[in-house]
């Protein structure tokens, strides 16, 4: 098995997201793509499975007839009422016609569309429909969700049951070549688990855009690296990629040094020959010498003219391009004030949506040090604690104490507490008294540039509206930091700059998430395992 992109390059109006981008992938491959949010990761995804066309190159696969599967975490508004099964049958599009149509005609009962049924129903049999259909319960059982019926609608499904049922057509779809979208998005580390599994078992290509560094680790065995318009692919995994880019960024810091040192060298010899040639030149010389002399200053200057031009085209042709300097941004989140010892005190905190119980008995204790995580399944509760830990829902049964001098800061995972009709400017401004001058400026540290600041929250990004919520955060001098999930949708440069901030962070950090490796990185000290 082969996949070859040769010289792909593509343009959406003025901008340039792909440019003469090379790859060949070989069946046994797992490659993860990397890169900042708008290098196009996305893109060449969506050009390797013919979704788009590039505007030039060439995508060849070895056989031709090669079977390509997409897979992206999503459920439109119209799945939501869909059963399980007709979830599933919408992954096939030849059947799904068929399907649709037998279900329609079986509400009928004349001859004609009796007939007409059994025809269709022939043909799905002979395209395997009803082993399909008979595969989705085994299906089921391997992700984990054998308490969910086919018949079961979407809509009633818990989120840690819908993420799971996404990946459902990895098992039902045979693929030569398999493309995978921020797959551990949402996953718990159950999920995360059974996917790695899933991935080291095939034998076939497999390419991964991810942010999640444990995740590239533990499956991938390349790394192809975008990088303004720069693509390099790297042997092993996500660790391996980063020794090996530190070693060949500085080797080439230290080749571009040698050669502008021999370009130095160079201009000084042909400045110190062109001043010598004018020296001569301009001398007057008397006597029987002078003509011979004025002669020989001549040659001499038209000599070192010639020597200047053959430098000045080998230091062009060997002029070597500066490496580029990887810009980063500082954050310092920095408390205002400081807070007592005991920062908060929950006792056997329960609480219920309807006749749902979602915490149950939650004991914890923070103190000033600490540097907790809450972990458990999708679905355990975590963020149903983290909202009454900061007032915003309050407890069936029990009580939460806070500490003396405690300001909290929350970031909510899913943006809530964001006004989506505000611009960015105006929503920083509710929380942060700046000019807005002032607040533009700071937007810009944020990546929010020129006339971006101006645009409504609804039309961002969600790895935007986690930035712009990071901002508000880092002004408002908290001593003490809820974080639910808050690398979901950061690329790698965020959330390393992220993990800079809350390392050198004086507070107390309580903090949701499954990127085991921004975890490790922030020096959390704390456990807190919720089940339900």
């Amino acid at each position: 098995m082969l996949l070859q992109l040769n010289n792909i390059s593509l343009s959406y109006g003025n901008k340039t997201v792909l440019n003469n981008l090379n790859l060949e992938l070989h069946s046994g491959d797992i490659t993860g793509i990397i890169g900042v949010n708008g290098e196009g990761k996305t893109t060449l995804l969506k050009i390797i499975s013919h979704e788009l066309s590039p505007d030039n190159g060439s995508l060849n696969t070895f056989p031709a007839n090669s079977k390509i599967l997409y897979h992206k975490q999503f459920f439109t508004d119209e799945m939501q009422d869909q059963s399980v099964e007709n979830f599933v049958m919408s992954l096939f599009s030849e059947l799904y016609e068929l399907y649709r149509d037998i279900n329609a005609l079986s509400q009928k009962t004349d001859s004609d569309s009796i007939r007409r049924m059994m025809e269709l129903q022939q043909e799905f049999s002979d395209k395997n429909g009803y082993e399909i259909l008979g595969d989705i319960d085994v299906c089921l059982g391997k992700l984990g969700l054998s308490n969910v019926n086919s018949d079961s609608k979407i809509s009633k499904l818990s989120g840690r049951q819908k993420t799971k049922l996404q990946f459902i057509n990895l098992l039902l779809i045979n693929s030569d070549i398999l493309l995978l979208d921020e797959p551990t998005n949402h996953l718990d580390i159950e999920g995360r688990k059974w996917l790695e599994e899933f991935i080291l078992s095939q034998n076939t290509i497999i390419v991964i855009v991810s942010h999640d560094r444990t995740f590239l680790n533990n499956v991938t065995n390349k790394i192809f690296e975008m990088n303004s318009g720069k693509y390099t692919l790297y042997a092993g995994n996500y660790d391996a990629y980063k020794n090996q880019k530190l070693a060949h960024d500085e080797n080439d810091f230290l080749l571009y040094k040698s050669k502008m040192k021999d370009i130095d060298r160079l201009s000084a010899e042909a400045n110190k020959k062109l001043s010598e040639a004018k020296t001569m030149d301009k001398k007057f010389i008397r006597g029987w010498e002078g003509p011979i002399l004025r002669k020989k200053a001549g040659k001499k200057s038209k000599t070192a003219q010639i020597f200047i031009r053959r430098i000045e085209e080998q230091i062009m042709e060997n002029m070597p391009e500066k490496p580029m300097q990887k810009s980063k941004i500082k954050l310092e989140l920095k408390p205002l004030e400081s807070s007592g010892q005991l920062i908060l005190k929950a006792e056997n905190v329960s609480f219920a949506y309807d006749e749902n119980r979602i915490v149950q008995d939650a004991n914890i204790e923070i103190w000033k040090t600490d540097r907790w995580a809450i972990t458990g399944k999708n679905g355990s509760g975590k963020s149903t604690l983290f909202k009454l830990l900061t007032g915003e829902l309050i407890p069936d049964v029990g009580n939460i104490k806070i500490g003396e001098n405690v300001k909290i800061g929350y970031f909510s995972q899913e943006h809530e507490v964001l006004n989506l009709n505000h611009t960015v400017i105006d929503e920083f401004r509710k929380y942060v008294d700046m000019t807005e001058q002032d607040a533009r400026t700071f937007l810009h540290f944020m990546l929010f540039k020129g006339d971006q600041v101006f645009q409504q929250i609804l039309s961002l990004s969600q790895g935007e509206k986690s930035k712009l919520m990071l901002a508000i955060l880092l002004t408002q001098g908290a001593n003490f930091l809820i974080l639910d999930e808050p690398t979901n949708h950061l690329d790698i440069s965020s959330r390393e700059v992220l993990e800079e901030a809350l390392r050198n962070y004086e507070g107390t950090l309580c903090i949701v998430s499954h990127d085991q490796y921004f975890l490790e990185n922030v020096r959390i000290n704390n456990y807190y395992e919720m089940s339900k």
